[in-house]
């Protein structure tokens, strides 16, 4: 079933039940159906065809979700660009993807106006809410065309979208996922919690609500959107321009929403509401977490704080359509939970941990974890060589440092490239990074190798204080003392005003490496 064919469906089985809320904003499942259609006539009469890729530049809202399913419905592959990016990022993305259309929110009109001679296959600018002299009305190809299926043959084995990889650790690249890709992998993370997901697709229940509190540029909250596709469930969109946890619980309240979908960074600006607990949110039952490790200690907090809430821990990659292993965890197990613990692969899913010759490691050593399934993403765009090297023999490379536990769980330890290799010793950043947040005076903390004469390689502590707070080198090296080996303690400490951050809150190393690295 192609991805378009769950729209269909729901606006076929269950029309006038809320398929997203936005704010005040409700949009039915024929609504979201119809709009769909329409776009998607729309892109094939002014030439888009099926194969070809259109870049999307909006905050997460309806005519987001409109979007992606237009070209579901239409064979043509949607290219998503992150909504924080200044305009070189975005020609970056645009052009890489060889994107022949950009659909965009009015808000980012001047953006696009400044790249707009160097979007060298862009053909058609379409602009949401407003539009311009050089620009297509979004909503005035939706009232123009009509509301019946695009007639286009759209199968499992087409592309379905390129979403592009954070950039955490270098330039973004495009992952090529199928509409099989994705449809093996949601139903099978859900499948870690209820046995038949469409059962929840009912015309006679109450459908549940899933806010999805990362920006739909990232493949986590793309999954969940897919998810309550799958279950006829409602997305609640946030409608602030940036993560405000306020605004999450009070639409938590609001909406009663059932799943939260949000990051351990996220997780943790909740946790340090101080009118944290004043919200009536007993519909909560589930928290989706993905993106990055989320700290055994915060798991703990987060399960003390909200007791009848099921912590779904989830590692992925956008490569991975994007979810490969879950870890659960609830307030009556919270005393069991273990630091870094990723938990199982889905089902389907051949995952193993191997050294530098590919041989499978032992338990608790460390090695890369390589996957192996349905769910691995067809190659990067337009990078043949970065494909070959991560995709071998059938096995994708996730280029994450991991330990298989002797109770069979996965845990891990580093991203590949991130590890300091001192004096023929393995330090992973982590490691030191979790030591030093433990001191009251540091808010964020990256650790990154630096050139050392002696050892090769050395830690190098990149910290942002709190606000108000002052220290030394010396003070923050001594505070490692008796926490972690006098051979990973960093040999040098920078102190920083902020970090830049990934949109969904992860600090960007490049450019760390790139000024302090040296």
């Amino acid at each position: 079933m192609p991805l378009g064919d769950l729209l269909i469906e729901n606006a076929e089985l269950i029309p006038d039940k809320e398929a997203i809320v936005h704010g005040d904003r409700k949009v039915t499942w024929k609504m979201l159906n119809d709009h769909a259609n329409s776009l998607g006539n729309a892109l094939i009469d002014i030439g888009i065809k099926k194969g070809d890729k259109v870049a999307v530049l909006m905050y997460n809202q309806p005519e987001f979700v409109e979007t992606l399913f237009a070209m579901h419905k239409t064979g043509i592959a949607p290219a998503p660009v992150n909504n924080r990016y200044v305009g070189e990022e975005v020609e970056y993305i645009v052009n890489g993807s060889d994107s022949v259309a950009l659909i965009f929110g009015y808000e980012f009109l001047d953006t696009v106006h400044k790249i707009q001679p160097k979007l060298k296959n862009v053909k058609h600018f379409i602009c949401v809410g407003e539009s311009t002299d050089d620009t297509m009305s979004y909503e005035g190809l939706i009232e123009k065309y009509p509301d019946t299926e695009p007639d286009v043959e759209v199968t499992d084995n087409d592309v379905a979208c390129v979403y592009y990889t954070g950039g955490t650790t270098g330039m973004p690249k495009g992952a090529v996922l199928l509409h099989d890709n994705i449809l093996k992998d949601i139903p099978a993370i859900f499948g870690k919690i209820v046995s038949d997901p469409k059962k929840l697709k009912k015309s006679g229940s109450k459908p549940l609500k899933m806010l999805l509190g990362t920006p739909l540029f990232h493949e986590a909250a793309y999954g969940i959107l897919i998810a309550s596709f799958l279950t006829g469930s409602t997305s609640v969109l946030l409608t602030g321009k940036k993560f405000d946890p306020e605004e999450l619980l009070e639409t938590v309240e609001r909406e009663k929403v059932n799943w939260v979908l949000i990051v351990p960074t996220m997780t943790k600006r909740v946790l340090d509401l101080p009118n944290v607990s004043d919200y009536n949110v007993r519909s909560w039952g589930i928290l989706v977490s993905t993106g990055m490790v989320f700290p055994a200690s915060l798991k703990r907090r987060f399960l003390e704080t909200f007791r009848r809430v099921v912590l779904l821990d989830a590692y992925g990659q956008t490569e991975l359509s994007p979810l490969a292993m879950v870890e659960i965890s609830t307030y009556a197990t919270r005393d069991k939970i273990r630091d870094r613990c990723i938990g199982t692969p889905i089902e389907g899913l051949d995952a193993k941990v191997v050294n530098e010759q590919g041989e499978d490691v032992k338990p608790e050593e460390t090695g890369e974890l390589i996957l192996r399934g349905d769910i691995i993403l067809q190659e990067y765009y337009g990078d043949q060589k970065k494909t070959s090297e991560r995709i071998k023999d059938g096995w994708y490379h996730t280029g994450d440092l991991c330990t298989v536990g002797e109770d069979g769980k996965f845990y891990i330890a580093e991203r590949k490239e991130e590890t300091i290799i001192s004096g023929g010793e393995k330090i992973f950043p982590h490691e030191i990074e979790e030591a030093i947040l433990a001191n009251s005076k540091v808010r964020e903390a990256a650790v990154i190798a630096v050139p050392d004469e002696s050892w090769g390689q050395s830690g190098r502590a990149i910290i942002q204080l709190k606000k108000g707070e002052s220290a030394t080198e010396d003070e923050i090296i001594d505070f490692l003392k008796g926490k972690i080996a006098g051979y990973k303690k960093p040999k040098s400490v920078v102190f920083v005003e902020e970090f830049e951050m990934s949109a969904i809150g992860k600090i960007l190393r490049a450019p760390l490496r790139e000024k302090y690295g040296k």
